[in-house]
């Protein structure tokens, strides 16, 4: 379990606009020992989980930031790595050094 998660517990959870959303009750960790998820007791005393790639965190505060955003990093960092694949995919069928029939199915791949 990464260190930092424990330190959390305890502490209020505020969405990306600073509102608070509740407070961090536990992680929820696989078989693996991997945390997956918060749980939150949410303003109303419920129980809410989310994805622990969904927080982010400071000394002083640990917000839950938008899904939309968390998407937009991921493709983000995987970016440079599949233009680098175009780039190279694009050569090897220039030059007929691959079958076009495996051009598309590696291109369909990378669309993905």
């Amino acid at each position: 379990m990464n260190n930092v998660f424990p330190s959390l517990i305890g502490r209020t959870l505020k969405d990306e606009n600073g509102k608070e959303i509740g407070r961090i009750v536990s992680f929820i960790i696989d078989s693996s020992g991997n945390v997956r998820e918060v749980l939150i007791e949410s303003k109303s005393e419920m129980l809410v989980r989310y994805p622990v790639e969904r927080l982010k965190y400071s000394q002083e505060d640990v917000f839950l930031v938008f899904d939309v955003e968390r998407r937009v990093e991921e493709i983000c960092e995987k970016m440079p790595v599949l233009l680098k694949k175009r780039e190279i995919l694009e050569s090897l069928f220039k030059n007929k050094e691959i079958l076009p029939e495996i051009y598309e199915s590696l291109s369909a791949e990378i669309d993905k």
